[in-house]
Formats: C-alpha cells, structure tokens, sequence
C-alpha cells in the first residue's frame, strides 16, 4: 500500500463481532497502516460510491480480502466500472 496513490481500507464491523474482536478505529487502521492518508470504510456502500466517484483513466484497481466486502457482487460492480 505504500506506493499507492489512495489507499483504502474496508473493514467488516460483523466479521469483527462474529470473531468475537475489538472493535477498530479508522485512527487504529491508519496507524496500522502507517498511513495518515488512508481513507477507511466500513460499509459496503460507501466504498462503492467512493470507488465509482475516482477517476479511471490509466489506473488500476486492486481489490483484496479475506472476506466479501459484506456481500459487494463484485462482478456486477467490475461490470459497471467498465460500462462507464
């Protein structure tokens, strides 16, 4: 992530308490990250709307996890991204 122009982080509120975790902060992610300027989601919406709101034009989109996104249809969204 340090060599990311935007770096971006979802995290899921329910995989934490169904792990039976703390909750997180988006000030303990950052300073996870080491990245002030991280912007942090934690919920599925808002991280679509911010990731169709950015500008394509010659970038890349990578997308990692351990999880779903909270049950995001990434191939319906990869499909979108491409029709706009």
């Amino acid at each position: 992530m340090e060599l990311a122009d935007i770096g971006v982080v979802y995290f899921s509120p329910h995989a934490l308490e169904l792990k039976k975790l703390p909750m997180l902060s988006a000030d303990a992610i950052k300073a996870m990250f080491c990245k002030k300027d991280l912007i942090v989601f934690s919920r599925p919406d808002s991280l679509i709307q911010f990731l169709k709101e950015q500008s394509r034009e010659n970038s890349n989109l990578l997308m990692m996890s351990s999880g779903n996104y909270d049950g995001i249809d990434l191939r319906n969204f990869a499909q979108e991204l491409a029709q706009e």
